[in-house]
């Protein structure tokens, strides 16, 4: 995953590294996915445009979304008619299922779908992203600040 915001709360203490093609970039590289588990397949958000939200993350040399968020009350994109009852998070993980034809079996397989493919730092990402959206939120217009 390449980080778009590499100072977002989900990338704390995860290890990041030099884009492949940029050695001298910055650091904003995370090895998330483990393409040995399941199909090696995960599904996107074709497009980096998250309306009202924010791209956290998106696939190496992709554009695509990995990791977004929308803060409450927004509109997830203009004119959807439909906001954030609270912080809203997308993080895409997981295997998904292909179908193929095996020559040697002559039958079509299916795969499995939704088999836990992420690595140690992927892990440690999902983890972060569960402590951030379980903080509690403040607001300026509350006398105590919680909502």
């Amino acid at each position: 995953a390449e980080a778009v915001d590499p100072y977002h709360p989900v990338f704390q203490g995860v290890l990041t590294a030099h884009e492949p093609t940029g050695p001298d970039g910055p650091l904003n590289v995370v090895q998330m996915i483990d393409p040995l588990v399941g199909t090696g397949f995960t599904a996107f958000i074709d497009g980096t445009d998250m309306g009202n939200g924010h791209l956290i993350a998106k696939p190496l040399e992709l554009s695509m979304g990995w990791i977004a968020e929308w803060d409450v009350g927004v509109e997830f994109f203009d004119g959807a008619g439909q906001y954030a009852g609270g912080r809203r998070m997308l993080f895409c993980a997981g295997t998904r299922e292909i179908r193929y034809y095996d020559d040697n079996r002559q039958e079509v397989i299916t795969t499995a779908q939704g088999e836990l493919n992420l690595t140690t730092e992927g892990l440690q990402m999902f983890r972060n992203a569960i402590d951030y959206l379980l903080e509690p939120e403040f607001t300026d217009d509350e006398p105590n600040g919680r909502i």
